[in-house]
């Protein structure tokens, strides 16, 4: 089996980063005479990064992630204690906010 032919049933796309103040412009790229759809972000490690390299979506995908927290720790407050909580609130919160801080 060939290298080409092993690969034709993988679904390809490929991101063209720029900034916000660079001129757009359209890449045509392709592979065995097919088209390979433009992607506007692409995960890394569990970050989100737009093709206009703005965190936009990561943090989009972040707030949805603590507002579920959120909404467990408020569901679950009058059934816990106080140490209980601050148990959840310290295995959701730091953990999601700090991964990738270094990025």
């Amino acid at each position: 089996m060939n290298t080409d032919s092993k690969f034709m049933h993988l679904k390809k796309t490929h991101i063209h980063f720029e900034t916000k103040n660079s001129p757009s412009i359209e890449k045509k790229i392709g592979l065995n005479n097919e088209s390979i759809p433009s992607a506007l972000s692409t995960k890394f490690l569990e970050l989100t990064i737009g093709s206009i390299l703005s965190w936009k979506i990561h943090i989009d995908h972040l707030t949805t992630n603590l507002s579920t927290a959120c909404y467990v720790i408020r569901s679950v407050k009058l059934l816990m204690s106080h140490k209980s909580l601050l148990l959840i609130y310290h295995s959701l919160f730091p953990t999601v906010t700090s991964y990738g801080i270094i990025f």
